[in-house]
């Protein structure tokens, strides 16, 4: 009887800690976008969409008003 409780006691921090360390490497991949303000869209927009930095011509921008 005292060995399945060992068992199952060991069982159980081992879930604890596999799912707290998980956790912790899903947060580390995330990426995050810079956020910047284009003053031709008048709007903050990320990188991925500001004008000057990929030599798109600010009137055929999505975000200009």
């Amino acid at each position: 009887m005292r060995i399945i409780i060992t068992l199952l006691v060991i069982f159980l921090i081992y879930v604890i800690t596999k799912s707290l360390l998980a956790k912790k490497v899903r947060g580390i991949k995330k990426t995050t976008n810079k956020i910047q303000y284009c003053k031709h869209c008048n709007t903050y927009v990320t990188n991925k969409e500001y004008c000057a930095n990929n030599n798109i011509n600010y009137k055929n921008c999505e975000n200009y008003k």
